[in-house]
């Protein structure tokens, strides 16, 4: 009996606690989150770059799959923020750098690396809009 008493009143401290929490608080927590994932991103795409200057395809593709992930989590995270409509264009950026990344796949894929290095760079330059977004805000 003791068991179920100890069980229901951890269950019941943690609805408490997490509903304690206020709906901006939560929305701090979300934009934090996504700020740290946005660079999680930029170092594994940092990663990316050392990784084909020192010939290593594999591991700079397991690093350019880990930054999609994380930009697409930063994006995610980012519209639970509720950010102000000053910030929005920076989701806006993000997505649309994601989606140059997955074009940059895709072209290197097909062995058009001419291709993909243009949608690599089209990438880059809206992550770069994307932070210099939130960092004026």
């Amino acid at each position: 009996m003791n068991k179920y008493l100890l069980v229901g009143a951890l269950a019941s401290g943690f609805l408490l606690l997490t509903g304690c929490a206020s709906p901006a608080k939560v929305a701090q927590m979300n934009y934090e989150i996504a700020v740290d994932e946005m660079n999680e991103g930029y170092i594994e795409l940092g990663k990316v770059v050392n990784d084909l200057d020192d010939d290593k395809a594999n591991a700079a593709m397991k690093h350019f799959n880990k930054a999609l992930k994380d930009f697409d989590s930063a994006i995610v995270y980012f519209a639970k923020a509720e950010l102000p409509a000053s910030e929005q264009s920076a989701v806006a950026a993000l997505k649309k750098g994601l989606d140059a990344l997955e074009k940059a796949v895709k072209a290197m894929e097909k062995n058009d690396a001419a291709k993909a290095q243009q949608y690599y760079d089209e990438a880059q330059s809206y992550f770069a809009q994307a932070s210099n977004i939130l960092e004026a805000s």
